[in-house]
């Protein structure tokens, strides 16, 4: 159980990790530009810097946990509060979709792994 929610962690993690890259770039071609929610464009690098930190140590988990477990709760707090700003910029549903579902994993993620 354990390791398929490592994998499940480095995929998400990976994905992060990506998105987190084409903010740092100013490449927001596949992902929202923060500057559309009243983020500055240092601000959006931030948050993308942020995203590229804990999804590479997501991908870190099978070797740090305690890392990782560290990483999920942080991403769970940047990721529920993606939500509320796309919430709160009236975007469609389709642009709650990702935040929400990996808010939810990375919750699943930290609960799991402080359980054991």
């Amino acid at each position: 159980m354990m390791n398929i929610l490592m994998l499940a962690g480095a995929v998400f993690g990976a994905g992060i990790a990506a998105s987190g890259a084409l903010h740092v770039i100013g490449y927001t071609r596949f992902c929202t530009p923060a500057t559309t929610l009243g983020f500055s464009p240092a601000a959006a690098r931030a948050i993308g810097v942020y995203e590229l930190i804990g999804g590479a140590a997501l991908c870190a988990g099978f070797w740090f946990p305690v890392v990782a477990t560290t990483a999920a709760v942080s991403l769970f707090l940047l990721t529920a509060a993606a939500v509320q700003y796309h919430h709160w910029n009236d975007d469609r549903p389709r642009r709650l979709v990702l935040p929400a579902l990996t808010s939810m994993v990375m919750l699943t993620y930290a609960a799991v792994t402080i359980m054991t």
